[in-house]
């Protein structure tokens, strides 16, 4: 409960040192290729949709 105590007098004690296997983890891990799919470049909003309401959500659905 009195872990934040000593960082109120010493802006030092408020962070934990990080051990190396972690920062090489965290290396390892940002220097991988980027796989997330690609954008749809398409407009959302120029279609026509169609709104069903039903158990207090919403649906949107091509027009």
């Amino acid at each position: 409960m009195i872990h934040w105590l000593p960082g109120l007098f010493n802006n030092d004690e408020n962070y934990t040192a990080v051990n190396d296997t972690t920062i090489e983890m965290i290396a390892a891990q940002s220097s991988l290729p980027d796989t997330s799919p690609e954008l749809d470049a398409t407009e959302r909003y120029s279609e026509n949709v169609q709104v069903i309401s039903k158990d207090e959500k919403l649906y949107y659905l091509p027009y």
